[in-house]
Protein backbone atom coordinates (compact mmCIF):
# COMPACT_ATOMS: atom_id res chain seq x y z
CA UNK A 1 0.00 0.00 0.00
CA UNK A 2 2.92 2.32 0.63
CA UNK A 3 4.17 1.65 -2.87
CA UNK A 4 0.65 2.23 -4.21
CA UNK A 5 0.44 5.58 -2.45
CA UNK A 6 3.87 6.56 -3.79
CA UNK A 7 2.82 5.58 -7.29
CA UNK A 8 -0.38 7.64 -7.02
CA UNK A 9 1.62 10.61 -5.72
CA UNK A 10 4.05 10.32 -8.61
CA UNK A 11 1.12 10.08 -11.04
CA UNK A 12 -0.43 13.26 -9.56
CA UNK A 13 2.88 15.09 -9.92
CA UNK A 14 3.12 14.01 -13.54
CA UNK A 15 -0.42 15.23 -14.16
CA UNK A 16 0.37 18.60 -12.55
CA UNK A 17 3.49 18.97 -14.67
CA UNK A 18 1.50 18.06 -17.74
CA UNK A 19 -1.09 20.68 -16.81
CA UNK A 20 1.57 23.33 -16.40
CA UNK A 21 3.07 22.40 -19.70
CA UNK A 22 -0.33 22.58 -21.39
CA UNK A 23 -0.99 25.99 -19.90
CA UNK A 24 2.39 27.15 -21.07
CA UNK A 25 1.67 25.83 -24.55
CA UNK A 26 -1.74 27.54 -24.54
CA UNK A 27 -0.08 30.80 -23.50
CA UNK A 28 2.51 30.45 -26.26
CA UNK A 29 -0.21 29.75 -28.82
CA UNK A 30 -2.20 32.78 -27.62
CA UNK A 31 0.87 34.99 -27.82
CA UNK A 32 1.58 33.80 -31.35
CA UNK A 33 -2.03 34.48 -32.35
CA UNK A 34 -1.90 37.95 -30.81
CA UNK A 35 1.32 38.70 -32.66
CA UNK A 36 -0.27 37.64 -35.93
CA UNK A 37 -3.31 39.85 -35.28
CA UNK A 38 -1.10 42.79 -34.28
CA UNK A 39 0.98 42.39 -37.42
CA UNK A 40 -2.15 42.25 -39.58
CA UNK A 41 -3.56 45.35 -37.84
CA UNK A 42 -0.30 47.24 -38.42
CA UNK A 43 -0.29 46.32 -42.11
CA UNK A 44 -3.92 47.42 -42.52
CA UNK A 45 -3.27 50.65 -40.59
CA UNK A 46 -0.24 51.45 -42.75
CA UNK A 47 -2.24 50.76 -45.90
CA UNK A 48 -5.04 53.02 -44.64
CA UNK A 49 -2.61 55.87 -43.94
CA UNK A 50 -0.97 55.50 -47.34
CA UNK A 51 -4.37 55.50 -49.05
CA UNK A 52 -5.46 58.61 -47.11
CA UNK A 53 -2.26 60.42 -48.10
CA UNK A 54 -2.72 59.42 -51.74
CA UNK A 55 -6.31 60.71 -51.74
CA UNK A 56 -5.21 64.00 -50.14
CA UNK A 57 -2.44 64.44 -52.73
CA UNK A 58 -4.94 63.77 -55.53
CA UNK A 59 -7.39 66.30 -54.10
CA UNK A 60 -4.65 68.91 -53.73
CA UNK A 61 -3.49 68.40 -57.33
CA UNK A 62 -7.04 68.47 -58.69
CA UNK A 63 -8.35 71.28 -56.52
CA UNK A 64 -11.01 73.41 -58.19
CA UNK A 65 -9.46 76.54 -59.76
CA UNK A 66 -12.06 78.79 -58.10
CA UNK A 67 -11.16 77.43 -54.66
CA UNK A 68 -7.45 77.76 -55.34
CA UNK A 69 -7.87 81.35 -56.53
CA UNK A 70 -10.09 82.30 -53.59
CA UNK A 71 -7.46 80.86 -51.24
CA UNK A 72 -4.77 82.98 -52.89
CA UNK A 73 -6.88 86.14 -52.62
CA UNK A 74 -7.76 85.40 -48.99
CA UNK A 75 -4.12 84.72 -48.10
CA UNK A 76 -3.15 88.11 -49.52
CA UNK A 77 -5.90 89.89 -47.59
CA UNK A 78 -5.33 88.07 -44.29
CA UNK A 79 -1.53 88.18 -44.35
CA UNK A 80 -1.32 90.85 -41.65
CA UNK A 81 -2.92 88.69 -38.95
CA UNK A 82 -1.17 86.37 -36.53
CA UNK A 83 -1.08 82.78 -37.81
CA UNK A 84 -3.06 83.81 -40.91
CA UNK A 85 -5.04 81.58 -43.26
CA UNK A 86 -2.82 80.74 -46.22
CA UNK A 87 -5.13 78.59 -48.33
CA UNK A 88 -8.53 76.94 -48.51
CA UNK A 89 -9.47 73.28 -48.71
CA UNK A 90 -12.56 71.10 -48.68
CA UNK A 91 -12.92 68.87 -45.63
CA UNK A 92 -14.37 65.50 -46.62
CA UNK A 93 -14.68 64.24 -43.06
CA UNK A 94 -18.40 63.72 -43.65
CA UNK A 95 -18.59 62.61 -47.27
CA UNK A 96 -22.25 63.61 -47.50
CA UNK A 97 -21.56 67.17 -46.34
CA UNK A 98 -18.07 68.38 -47.37
CA UNK A 99 -17.28 71.79 -45.89
CA UNK A 100 -14.95 74.65 -46.77
CA UNK A 101 -12.07 75.07 -44.31
CA UNK A 102 -9.21 77.52 -44.07
CA UNK A 103 -5.69 76.27 -43.44
CA UNK A 104 -3.56 78.47 -41.20
CA UNK A 105 0.15 79.13 -41.50
CA UNK A 106 0.94 76.53 -38.83
CA UNK A 107 -1.12 73.88 -40.67
CA UNK A 108 -4.09 73.96 -38.32
CA UNK A 109 -7.66 74.14 -39.64
CA UNK A 110 -9.75 77.30 -39.40
CA UNK A 111 -13.42 76.35 -39.61
CA UNK A 112 -15.69 79.09 -40.89
CA UNK A 113 -17.85 79.08 -37.76
CA UNK A 114 -14.73 79.66 -35.63
CA UNK A 115 -13.38 82.55 -37.73
CA UNK A 116 -13.64 86.14 -36.56
CA UNK A 117 -16.28 88.27 -38.25
CA UNK A 118 -13.58 90.19 -40.11
CA UNK A 119 -11.93 87.02 -41.43
CA UNK A 120 -15.31 85.61 -42.51
CA UNK A 121 -16.00 88.81 -44.44
CA UNK A 122 -12.61 88.49 -46.13
CA UNK A 123 -13.37 84.87 -47.00
CA UNK A 124 -16.70 85.74 -48.61
CA UNK A 125 -15.10 88.62 -50.53
CA UNK A 126 -12.31 86.30 -51.74
CA UNK A 127 -14.90 83.77 -52.95
CA UNK A 128 -16.87 86.50 -54.72
CA UNK A 129 -13.78 87.87 -56.43
CA UNK A 130 -12.72 84.40 -57.57
CA UNK A 131 -16.24 83.65 -58.87
CA UNK A 132 -16.37 86.94 -60.79
CA UNK A 133 -12.96 86.25 -62.33
CA UNK A 134 -14.16 82.84 -63.53
CA UNK A 135 -17.33 84.41 -64.96
CA UNK A 136 -15.40 87.20 -66.69
CA UNK A 137 -13.04 84.67 -68.28
CA UNK A 138 -15.97 82.74 -69.76
CA UNK A 139 -18.43 85.45 -70.79
CA UNK A 140 -19.00 89.18 -71.25
CA UNK A 141 -17.60 91.15 -68.30
CA UNK A 142 -20.14 92.87 -66.07
CA UNK A 143 -19.31 95.49 -63.43
CA UNK A 144 -18.65 94.25 -59.91
CA UNK A 145 -20.77 96.45 -57.61
CA UNK A 146 -20.34 96.28 -53.83
CA UNK A 147 -21.59 98.32 -50.89
CA UNK A 148 -19.63 98.92 -47.66
CA UNK A 149 -17.50 95.79 -47.81
CA UNK A 150 -15.14 96.82 -45.03
CA UNK A 151 -17.42 97.58 -42.07
CA UNK A 152 -15.77 94.83 -39.96
CA UNK A 153 -12.23 95.40 -41.27
CA UNK A 154 -9.39 97.26 -39.61
CA UNK A 155 -7.03 99.49 -41.60
CA UNK A 156 -4.71 96.68 -42.71
CA UNK A 157 -7.59 94.46 -43.85
CA UNK A 158 -9.27 97.36 -45.63
CA UNK A 159 -6.11 98.14 -47.60
CA UNK A 160 -5.60 94.46 -48.44
CA UNK A 161 -9.22 94.18 -49.60
CA UNK A 162 -8.89 97.29 -51.75
CA UNK A 163 -5.78 95.83 -53.38
CA UNK A 164 -7.73 92.65 -54.16
CA UNK A 165 -10.51 94.73 -55.73
CA UNK A 166 -7.94 96.69 -57.74
CA UNK A 167 -6.56 93.41 -59.09
CA UNK A 168 -10.09 92.40 -60.07
CA UNK A 169 -10.35 95.80 -61.77
CA UNK A 170 -7.87 94.59 -64.40
CA UNK A 171 -10.54 92.16 -65.61
CA UNK A 172 -13.76 94.13 -65.09
CA UNK A 173 -15.02 97.42 -63.69
CA UNK A 174 -15.28 97.56 -59.91
CA UNK A 175 -17.69 99.98 -58.23
CA UNK A 176 -17.53 100.28 -54.45
CA UNK A 177 -20.05 102.33 -52.49
CA UNK A 178 -19.15 103.41 -48.97
CA UNK A 179 -20.39 105.72 -46.26
CA UNK A 180 -16.99 105.78 -44.56
CA UNK A 181 -14.39 108.39 -45.33
CA UNK A 182 -11.56 106.19 -44.05
CA UNK A 183 -12.27 103.72 -46.88
CA UNK A 184 -11.96 106.54 -49.42
CA UNK A 185 -8.69 107.71 -47.87
CA UNK A 186 -7.35 104.14 -47.71
CA UNK A 187 -8.25 103.64 -51.38
CA UNK A 188 -6.45 106.80 -52.43
CA UNK A 189 -3.39 105.99 -50.33
CA UNK A 190 -3.25 102.35 -51.37
CA UNK A 191 -4.19 102.56 -55.04
CA UNK A 192 -3.30 106.12 -56.01
CA UNK A 193 -4.30 106.80 -59.60
CA UNK A 194 -6.01 103.43 -59.94
CA UNK A 195 -9.05 104.69 -58.04
CA UNK A 196 -11.55 107.35 -59.01
CA UNK A 197 -13.68 108.85 -56.24
CA UNK A 198 -17.15 110.14 -57.02
CA UNK A 199 -19.00 111.75 -54.13
CA UNK A 200 -22.78 111.45 -54.18
CA UNK A 201 -24.42 114.53 -52.71
CA UNK A 202 -27.78 114.08 -50.99
CA UNK A 203 -29.94 117.08 -51.88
Amino acid sequence: SVRLREAERALDEMRQRAGIGGAAQDAADAAAGAAQLAGRWLRLRAASLLLTQAVERYRDRNEHPLLRRAGTVLAAMAASGSNPVTRLKVDYGDADHPVLVGVRQDGSDAHVEDMSEGLRDQLFLALRIAAVEVHVAQSTPLPFVADDLFITSDEARTMAGLRALAELGHATQVVLFTHHEYVVVAGQETLGGQVQVHRLIDH
